[in-house]
């Protein structure tokens, strides 16, 4: 069974939670970058409104989509599909939801982190050796 040990020495984690640091890749060279929380519980990127602003993104006639808060309330988040995002240097496209309050904490996704493996993310990336 292979077992997966975190060093928590490692510059990426805050308060005992992993981090990645994304950069947004915008428009006209533009670009906005988060340290985000990397959550399998979470199904998309999540990055506050502002990160499109920053990258200037067109955001004009991007859709609503409904997402369960933790809380179990859902909410309508504005979802951006096929957006260029580097993941500690690894450029990946993926989906993001913005936050338009810029209040929730960045957060890294599965279906980004499923993408950054397809792509060629490796365990060196995250800090972590895998012990047999």
């Amino acid at each position: 069974m292979l077992q997966i040990d975190f060093s928590y020495s490692a510059p990426v984690f805050v308060d005992g939670r992993p981090r990645v640091n994304v950069q947004l890749l915008g428009e006209e060279m533009q670009s906005a970058t988060y340290l985000c929380i990397v959550s399998t519980g979470a199904d998309y990127l999540q990055l506050p409104a502002l990160a499109a602003r920053q990258a200037k993104l067109n955001m004009s006639y991007v859709p609503l989509h409904p997402v369960v808060a933790a809380s179990g309330r859902t909410v309508q988040l504005p979802l951006l599909s096929n957006v260029r995002v580097s993941v500690n240097g690894l450029i990946i496209i993926t989906d993001i939801l913005f936050d338009p309050s810029n209040t929730a904490p960045p957060i890294f996704g599965w279906r980004s982190i499923q993408t950054a493996f397809d792509a060629g993310f490796g365990p060196e990336e995250w800090f972590w050796e895998p012990r047999r």
